[in-house]
């Protein structure tokens, strides 16, 4: 599963070193959920892709995923199935493999 030898895992890690995955408000009350993933040096990917942002309830569950454009995208707050979802603590994951990132963020009740 994982490689002891060799430079990928250090390349790779310096790379994802510098990528961010920032929610605000946090904690959140309601409306709109403002997520962005920023890099040090300003290019989110190399290859001009932005990835989706996924989101997470505490027990692991996809709630939604999110398209990204140019490294933000917003959540209103509702699920894949057009629901609210309640409040509690959710978790973003955006990008894959060594530059992937996540971020908490809690829903609080109106």
């Amino acid at each position: 599963l994982f490689r002891t030898g060799g430079t990928t895992g250090v390349a790779s890690q310096a790379v994802s070193t510098s990528l961010r995955l920032v929610a605000a408000p946090n904690p959140w009350v309601g409306g709109a959920l403002s997520v962005h993933l920023r890099a040090a040096d300003g290019i989110v990917s190399p290859d001009g892709v932005t990835p989706a942002i996924e989101v997470f309830n505490a027990s692991g569950r996809l709630v939604r995923r999110l398209q990204a454009s140019a490294g933000q995208a917003v959540w209103d707050g509702i699920d894949e199935e057009g629901r609210a979802a309640g409040p509690g603590l959710y978790f973003l994951r955006a990008g894959a493999g060594a530059e992937g990132r996540s971020a908490r963020v809690v829903r609080l009740a109106r």
